[in-house]
């Protein structure tokens, strides 16, 4: 799991301590960790998080991967909500748009209050449908955004797509929970 991706990125750093890519993805290990609330994995998760993605976006080059999933990272981690969105923001202009870039950039664009943008970005790697490998990312914060939006049903809907397209993936689950508390309703509690 993250721990293990962790491990490995470190690894890589070893060789490549400048290398941007592996310093996000060693940042990312680590928020996942901390963003699920599983074991620590070094004995400070989120100052070294924090410290990696930030190196990450010193050496980022313009790479928008690279920008998105640091920037989501000092949101996440840090609250660091300017140099986040800041950071997102850059990665949008960058382009090319990659799915993973637009699922982040639409999360955090949708977490720091721009639903017009989350919604085109989250949208767009929604249109690909199951051929896109975030696809159960982007449907499930397109349910996210609806909730925010009022549109419980729709967030319902969305919620289900997700785990119908990764069923390990407990966000969706929150967000199921979340759709079908504004509806008053728990009859498929015990359906999943």
């Amino acid at each position: 799991g993250h721990a293990t991706a962790y491990r490995l990125m470190e690894r890589a750093l070893e060789h490549e301590p400048e290398n941007a890519a592996y310093l996000s993805f060693a940042a990312d290990a680590l928020c996942g960790s901390i963003c699920y609330g599983w074991p620590s994995i070094t004995s400070d998760d989120e100052a070294r998080c924090v410290g990696l993605a930030k190196a990450a976006l010193e050496r980022a080059e313009g790479d928008p991967l690279v920008m998105a999933a640091s920037g989501g990272i000092l949101i996440e981690v840090a609250r660091d909500y300017d140099a986040g969105m800041e950071a997102n923001h850059a990665a949008i202009e960058a382009g090319p748009d990659h799915d993973w870039r637009t699922v982040i950039t639409g999360l955090m664009s949708m977490h720091c209050g721009d639903l017009d943008v989350a919604m085109k970005d989250l949208g767009a790697v929604v249109a690909l449908g199951p051929k896109s490998q975030h696809y159960y990312c982007a449907a499930n914060g397109t349910a996210h955004a609806e909730i925010v939006l009022g549109n419980y049903e729709a967030a319902n809907q969305w919620a289900l797509r997700s785990l119908s397209a990764c069923g390990a993936f407990t966000p969706a689950l929150w967000m199921l929970i979340a759709a079908n508390a504004h509806l008053g309703s728990f009859e498929w509690y015990g359906r999943h």
